[in-house]
Order: structure tokens, then C-alpha cells, then sequence
């Protein structure tokens, strides 16, 4: 949705512009509040369709323990992640984060009046894809979640690029290639 705007300001002609002088002067607050706003910690890959206008198609977010350990840091988490499936971007959140007992997949999905039936009790560690499409009148979410386990694979996910097309995302592909390339083991 695009809106036009414009300025809506008066131009005063001057009679003397010699004499003048420019003076700027800013509107002083109303009110001053004392806030504590959260560093929002993004460890995330954005997928961008560079054939037509550079669009955000997908992103895939990595949780970090700074993610989790507050309230509030765990709502902005949660409100991007709305964001960006509102905005039609396909989403991937992958969360290894075992010292905070929180599914922000599980508080995603209460903002959008959703439950997930295998994450009820709050799996610490998971790996999810979803993203959302239209279906006649009907906004349905499509949602692929794994739980993560110790000494399993890791799963691959789907990145949606368009409606029909995807590309994988092989997680434990890319933890392997990490490991190799940093000689962990």
C-alpha cells in the first residue's frame, strides 16, 4: 500500500530578504519519560527476490540467550517475527538457546490465537519454517516445527521464495560444513 503524502506548510514571502536572518527553532516535548528500551539482538539471514523490486521474501532468525532473557526482550523478538509474517516474508526461527525455558515459536503462534499441539510444554530447542498465504477470504499459516534433539539430525526446513517455490534449508548440512570449516570434534 503505497500513500501519497505532502507537506502541509505555508511559504511566506519575504519583502526584505537582505535583512533577514534564518532561525530554526524545535518544538520543546510535552513530556519526557525515563525508558528502558531492550537492545533487540537480530542474528538473522534475509532472503531478497532481486528480480523484481528487491523484496523481503525470507528470513531465517536465530535466537540468541539475549532473545529470551526478558519479558520484554522476548516480546520484541516475538513482534518482529509478526511483522514479518504479516508482510507475507516466509519466516524460519531456529532457537538453540537452552538456558531460558521459553518457545518464542509457542508465543508467536498465542499472538496469532494459535497453539501447536507438540509444543505445548514449552520445548526449549526447535527449528520451525512458516509462512503465510491466502486463501480465498481465509489467511491460513503454513507451519513446519521440529524439535531439536541431542544426537539427532537436524532437520531441514523450507525457505518460501514465492507462493509455489521454495528452496531447503539444511540445517544439519550447514552445521556440519561449520564444524568441518572451524575443525570442531
Amino acid at each position: 500500500m503505497q500513500a501519497n503524502c505532502e507537506p502541509d506548510f505555508e511559504v511566506l514571502e519575504q519583502t526584505n530578504p537582505a535583512n533577514t536572518t534564518a532561525s530554526l527553532t524545535h518544538p520543546v516535548p510535552l513530556k519526557i519519560f525515563d525508558v528502558k528500551i531492550p537492545d533487540q539482538y537480530a542474528y538473522e539471514m534475509l532472503v531478497f527476490d532481486t528480480e523484481y523490486d528487491r523484496e523481503l521474501v525470507a528470513a531465517v532468525e536465530f535466537v540468541s540467550p539475549a532473545n529470551k532473557v526478558t519479558s520484554a526482550a522476548r516480546q520484541l523478538f516475538v513482534a518482529r517475527c509478526f511483522n514479518l509474517l504479516s508482510r507475507g516474508v516466509s519466516l524460519s526461527i531456529i532457537d538453540l538457546v537452552t538456558i531460558c525455558p521459553f518457545s518464542l515459536y509457542s508465543e508467536l503462534l498465542a499472538l496469532l490465537n494459535c497453539t501447536d499441539p507438540e509444543f505445548s510444554d514449552s520445548s526449549p530447542v526447535y527449528a520451525i519454517a512458516c509462512r503465510k498465504r491466502q486463501v480465498g477470504q481465509n489467511t491460513k499459516l503454513d507451519t513446519w516445527s521440529s524439535r531439536l534433539v541431542i544426537g539427532q539430525p537436524l532437520p531441514t526446513l523450507p525457505v518460501w521464495l514465492t507462493e509455489t517455490q521454495s528452496v531447503p534449508l539444511n540445517l544439519e548440512a550447514s552445521y556440519e560444513e561449520t564444524c568441518r570449516s572451524l575443525r570442531i570434534r
